[in-house]
């Protein structure tokens, strides 16, 4: 089975960006809608250090899922 034609026009940066963002989701540590920036954000590499801890806090803690 091969490519769709709408995958192969994405770059490896916009594939990795969404498998990351798909697994943060499924971890529950960020909604789906917020998923999207976090998407954008791994692809463009413009999330700031302030994204990256948040992260990582959420990562350890149950509260803040949708503060991203």
């Amino acid at each position: 089975m091969g490519d769709s034609p709408a995958n192969s026009k994405r770059s490896s940066d916009d594939v990795l960006a969404a498998t990351i963002a798909d697994a943060i989701t499924k971890a529950s540590l960020v909604s789906q809608q917020k998923a999207i920036r976090l998407r954008d954000g791994l692809a463009k590499g413009t999330l700031t250090a302030a994204d990256w801890k948040l992260l990582a806090e959420l990562a350890v803690s149950d509260k803040g899922r949708d503060s991203l």
